[in-house]
């Protein structure tokens, strides 16, 4: 796949932001209590404690899923090679298009599965720091303002990402770029 500026950019947010969890979660730790918010309600008021080391599970899931975007990327070549597993409008067609064509279409969808993990990466931050400032005592609730940026970004990106990746093998079927 074609590493783009913007593919570029992708990768150093989602290093800042893994690391920003990773110090949130070992920085802080230390001066939580040991019952910490497990999950909110729609209003922000926790509904499940559990212990301060679910801090850390919360990152590693945060992580594992970020993973599983990056491995979705390198399948990528391996998904090429199996036609049966694509599922797009006219896949025939599309598969008979040259190579060089084929992979404008592959290099957006692996730059929406980047894209799509740096949104994702944005939440996991700030539920991290939402919960940090909850377990804290600075706030009894989690802060609308702390989630609401990143789902937001999140609908932003899929209607950007999801329409550009299903009306492009249309666009290279007529010959557009």
């Amino acid at each position: 796949m074609q590493c783009t500026d913007l593919t570029r950019v992708y990768y150093i947010l989602n290093s800042i932001m893994a690391a920003l969890m990773g110090w949130l979660v070992f920085v802080t730790a230390a001066d939580l209590p040991d019952r910490i918010p497990l999950h909110f309600d729609f209003a922000g008021t926790p509904n499940r404690w559990g212990s301060k080391s679910s801090l850390m599970v919360l990152m590693l899931a945060a992580l594992a899923v970020s993973g599983i975007f990056y491995l979705t990327t390198r399948l990528i070549p391996w998904i090429r090679r199996h036609p049966k597993l694509i599922n797009m409008p006219e896949k025939e067609r599309f598969l008979k298009l040259p190579e060089e064509k084929q992979m404008v279409y592959w290099n957006v969808m692996y730059e929406f599965l980047i894209a799509f993990a740096t949104c994702l990466n944005f939440v996991w931050v700030m539920t991290i720091w939402g919960t940090i400032h909850v377990a804290s005592g600075k706030s009894q609730q989690l802060p609308v303002w702390s989630i609401a940026p990143g789902l937001v970004l999140i609908l932003l990106m899929l209607f950007f990402y999801l329409r550009r990746v299903t009306s492009l093998p249309g666009k290279l079927l007529e010959g557009q770029p």
